[in-house]
């Protein structure tokens, strides 16, 4: 089985995980669209959510989205079916399924159809319990940058309202995260929830670092200003490289994860589809070195 395609364009290169790889086989990220590698400019711009073989893991890497919908499982019976946006056929247990932790699956039916700087996922879920899925998932390269489009479609008997969030497991050239890192929220408003003692420090148009992180970082942000373009921006102060990622709707929330190697600014898309009805968004992320 091969494991990834190598998509290029330009001095833009990146991995993409096929349908089923063995690289993520696990239960929480979106098996459509996983991108583990991304170089620029011979800069690489990906990492893995942990480097440290010791710590706790869920095995995210660089692009990565995740659907945050419980609705299935909190209605399922304990032994029951019950369907995973993303992910595929799970069964109920006793108290709801972690995200940290794995738990067998039955995968989704996924097609993958690949070009030189292109690959488009489609994929189509069993009714289970009344909720049905298609997805239309196209990753696309341009010369600095990565579209990823959506169009989401309700083939099910109940409606689906929930978010989309793509994590964004990276750095600057594998810069490690202190104070010379500055992450842009300008759409952000006055944090909402912040870790105590994780080092974040919020700025006037986003968040920086005080000091090199010692332990994992976290906070999100609910006041979202009402005015596009929605993106941030992750820069450093010794380095020409920057990653921008822009997203065409408006954010239902933010959230800011991250450890000593890589910060994680989390942008979430809200949609709500009737049995019948499509939702589309799309994000692009773009790359200097």
């Amino acid at each position: 089985m091969t494991e990834f395609v190598t998509l290029k364009k330009g001095d833009l290169e990146i991995h993409v995980l096929t349908p089923h790889s063995p690289v993520y086989n696990r239960a929480r990220f979106n098996h459509a669209g996983f991108i583990p590698y991304v170089s620029y400019k011979g800069v690489c711009f990906a990492e893995p959510e942990q480097r440290d073989p010791e710590r706790v893991t869920s095995a995210g890497a660089g692009l990565c989205s995740q659907y945050f919908f419980t609705g299935a499982e909190e209605e399922a019976r304990e032994g029951d079916d019950f369907l995973r946006l993303g992910i595929g056929v799970m069964k109920r247990e006793k108290e709801l399924i972690h995200f940290m932790r794995n738990a067998p699956f039955t995968p989704l039916d996924m097609l993958m159809d690949a070009g030189e700087d292109s690959a488009r996922f489609q994929v189509s879920s069993p009714k289970v319990g009344g909720y049905a899925y298609d997805e239309n998932r196209l990753v696309e390269l341009n010369e600095n940058s990565i579209t990823i489009s959506v169009a989401f479609t309700n083939t099910g008997d109940k409606p689906i309202s929930t978010t989309e969030y793509n994590h964004n497991f990276v750095s600057l050239g594998g810069l490690p995260i202190g104070p010379a890192y500055t992450l842009e929220l300008p759409f952000c408003r006055d944090v909402d929830r912040m870790k105590p003692d994780c080092g974040l420090i919020q700025k006037s148009q986003g968040v920086s670092w005080a000091a090199a992180p010692e332990h994992a970082f976290y906070c999100e942000f609910h006041d979202i200003a009402p005015a596009a373009p929605y993106a941030w921006k992750l820069t450093h102060a010794e380095s020409s490289a920057s990653i921008i990622e822009y997203v065409d709707f408006v954010p239902e929330h933010v959230t800011v994860w991250g450890v000593e190697h890589c910060a994680c600014a989390e942008v979430f898309a809200p949609f709500s589809v009737q049995p019948g009805q499509t939702a589309r968004w799309s994000r692009r992320w773009v790359f200097e070195a």
